[in-house]
C-alpha cells in the first residue's frame, strides 16, 4: 500500500492551526485528515485533486463550498465507532449549487453519527466513479440533489447504506459513463429508491436488482447510442412519466 503525505487539521482556542503537511505536491497526491474543526474545501492549497483522499473523523466538519474533485471520501473511521465525521454541502450565503466529483469510493466510517449532508443547496451534486456509501454507519441526506455514478467501467448502485442499512432515498440519480468500446454497466442491489428522476446517459446500461420508485418519479432516457430498456428500470408494472 502506498503511503501519501498527511494534512492533519485541529482545533487550538485561537483558531485553526496546520500541525503538518509535507510533499503536499506531489503525484502521489495527499491525504487530508479533518478533525475537530470545520474545513472549506475552498481553503485548501492547492487545489483538491483527483490524487487526494479526504478523511472527516473526530468530530470533524469537510465543507464543499466549491467545486471539488478528489480521489476518495471517508466520513468517520471504519475501526472507532465513536469517531464520526461530518460532510455538509455548501457554507455560502446564499447557497450556490455545488458539485463534489469523487474519483474512486466515498464510504463511512463505523459511527452511526456519521453525515452526508447536501440540502443547503438545492441542486447539489455528487459524481462517484467508485463505490458510494457501500460500508459503514451514516445518514445520507441528499435533499433535491443528484447522484451521479459516472463511472465508464461497471459499478454497482447502492440501495442501502452500508449495504443493509438505512434505505438510500436518491432524489435525482444519474447513471453515466462512456467507454471507448462496450457499455457502462451498472449493477444494481435490490429495490433501489428513486423519489424524483432516474436519467440514464452515455452508454449506461442498468442491471440485476431493481428500482422502487416514488409518486412523482421519472425515467428519462438521454443516452449516447442506442438505449434497450431492461427489467432493472423498466418493470412491467411501470406507471410513471417517461422521456425517451
Amino acid at each position: 500500500m502506498k503511503t501519501k503525505p498527511n494534512l492533519l487539521i485541529t482545533l487550538l482556542s485561537i483558531g485553526i492551526v496546520l500541525l503538518a503537511w509535507a510533499d503536499r505536491a506531489t503525484a502521489a497526491g495527499r491525504t487530508i485528515t479533518v478533525q475537530y474543526v470545520t474545513v472549506n474545501a475552498s481553503s485548501i492549497t492547492p487545489p483538491l485533486t483527483t490524487n487526494d483522499t479526504i478523511i472527516v473523523n473526530q468530530g470533524g466538519t469537510f465543507f464543499v463550498d466549491t467545486n471539488a474533485s478528489i480521489g476518495w471520501l471517508y466520513i468517520g473511521d471504519s475501526a472507532n465507532s465513536a469517531s464520526s465525521g461530518t460532510v455538509l454541502f455548501n457554507s455560502t450565503i446564499p447557497p450556490v449549487p455545488t458539485t463534489l466529483t469523487v474519483a474512486n469510493d466515498i464510504a463511512f466510517g463505523a459511527s452511526v453519527a456519521n453525515l452526508l449532508d447536501m440540502t443547503v443547496s438545492t441542486a447539489n451534486i455528487i459524481q462517484v466513479g467508485g463505490n458510494f456509501l457501500a460500508v459503514g454507519s451514516g445518514t445520507l441526506n441528499a435533499g433535491v440533489g443528484t447522484i451521479e455514478y459516472n463511472s465508464p467501467t461497471a459499478q454497482n448502485v447502492t440501495a442501502k447504506i452500508g449495504g443493509s442499512g438505512t434505505t438510500i432515498q436518491y432524489k435525482n440519480l444519474l447513471l453515466s459513463g462512456s467507454p471507448t468500446t462496450g457499455m457502462a454497466t451498472k449493477n444494481f442491489a435490490p429495490a433501489v429508491s428513486v423519489q424524483g428522476s432516474l436519467t440514464i446517459t452515455g452508454k449506461a446500461v442498468p442491471a440485476g436488482g431493481f428500482v422502487i420508485y416514488g409518486a412523482l418519479s421519472t425515467l428519462v432516457y438521454a443516452g449516447t447510442t442506442n438505449q434497450v430498456t431492461t427489467t432493472t428500470e423498466w418493470p412491467a408494472s411501470l406507471k410513471i412519466p417517461v422521456t425517451i
